[in-house]
């Protein structure tokens, strides 16, 4: 879904990045290996920076997920910079803790 919300973006905006924000997405079934799932992506408002999308995706039996995406538009030389600055050049690593 986010690949495809991102391509979207691209088409209005060639020049700029753009950051996720929050994400809010159902899992409504799940899709059998072999089908091609399709994502629709429509621009709900736009705010400033901030972007806010509607989603849903569905594998040509069911829809199997739906929600929003908000995302905001940011400028790639200092979101990179800010980055690097922190010591992050593109390698992250991710800890998980479970809880009981």
């Amino acid at each position: 879904m986010d690949q495809t919300l991102c391509r979207s973006i691209l088409i209005y905006w060639p020049s700029e990045q753009t950051v996720g924000k929050t994400v809010n997405l159902t899992h409504e079934a799940a899709t059998p290996p072999g089908l091609i799932v399709t994502g629709i992506v429509k621009s709900e408002s736009v705010e400033g920076r901030k972007l806010t999308f509607s989603s849903i995706a569905a594998d040509g039996v069911d829809k199997i997920s739906e929600g929003t995406r908000e995302r905001f538009i940011t400028s790639a030389p200092k979101f990179n910079r800010k980055m690097n600055a922190r010591g992050l050049n593109g390698a992250s690593q991710l800890s998980v803790i479970l809880l009981k």
